[in-house]
């Protein structure tokens, strides 16, 4: 099957696309708060695929209290052929076992219970197969928790979608961005990761901010960009490359991030490299 392409849902994209000027296969939402207005007219132009999900290691309680049945109706509207959450836990989530440091072994094995745990629970209420994303990373001052570090490592996916068999959703910029502040090379970062399971690919560019590091920032793509792309299609057989350039709602309103023009010379150039 060919190799197709997404990309997010923006007034620039329906512009370009009403004038014939670009083309995909699906359109990306992830807005859970405009989620259904959304749906109703990007679901018009293309099949939809849906990213609104929380992360996969927020509380129990909270997985309890999710409206499925509207969850599912909605990926009967969209006809998306598979929904990701994050691989991801906050503090909020998390109550350090009693007599177990931040990172330590017991902690480490409960996480990744909690995470296979929200995957297997998502999968059970809803029909299409689940996807896991790998996610940004940054230290702030004063350093950074290590429970947030045991979401970054590939070992971590390995578990959880060999426990699972979840797909992995693989973004690049939150590659890049990891790769930096982790201090290794993002070719051998990504390579380490469950290349096999690989459904869907993410693109956009992150942006290099001063006094902070790389920082997923869903800018247009630049060379770099381009080049891990490739060399991740090299590794890889996803069914959809989806740029996540452009958008609606807060941040999205710069034209840096909406630019018809720039979006238009990007799809161009991901179709000649996705063909």
């Amino acid at each position: 099957m060919p190799l197709q392409l997404g990309c997010n849902y923006s007034p620039a994209l329906i512009y370009l696309m009403g004038r014939d000027a670009a083309d995909v296969d699906w359109i990306k939402l992830s807005r859970s708060e405009t989620v259904d207005g959304d749906l109703a007219l990007a679901g018009s132009v293309r099949p939809v695929l849906l990213h609104t999900l929380p992360r996969a290691g927020q509380r129990p309680e909270l997985w309890q209290s999710y409206d499925w049945a509207a969850m599912e109706r909605r990926l009967r509207v969209a006809s998306s052929p598979h929904i990701a959450l994050h691989f991801d836990l906050v503090t909020d989530d998390w109550d350090c076992p009693p007599g177990a440091r931040p990172g330590g072994r017991e902690e480490v094995q409960a996480m990744l219970a909690r995470l296979a745990a929200g995957v297997r629970t998502v999968q059970e209420h809803l029909s299409v197969p689940v996807l896991v994303e790998n996610m940004p990373y940054h230290d702030p001052r004063g350093g950074s928790p290590e429970r947030k570090r045991i979401t970054l490592q590939p070992e971590a996916f390995w578990q959880v979608i060999e426990q699972t068999g979840a797909g992995l959703l693989l973004d690049a910029s939150h590659l890049r961005c990891a790769a930096y502040h982790l201090g290794v090379d993002v070719r051998a970062y990504a390579r380490a990761f469950p290349l096999h399971a690989v459904r869907e690919i993410h693109v956009s560019g992150p942006a290099l901010v001063p006094g902070k590091g790389l920082r997923d920032r869903h800018l247009a793509m630049q060379e770099e960009d381009y080049a891990l792309l490739a060399w991740l299609l090299g590794h890889t057989e996803p069914a959809i490359v989806t740029l996540e350039y452009g958008g609606t709602g807060d941040g999205f309103d710069a034209l840096e991030r909406n630019d018809p023009q720039v979006l238009e010379e990007q799809l161009r150039r991901l179709h000649g490299l996705l063909d």
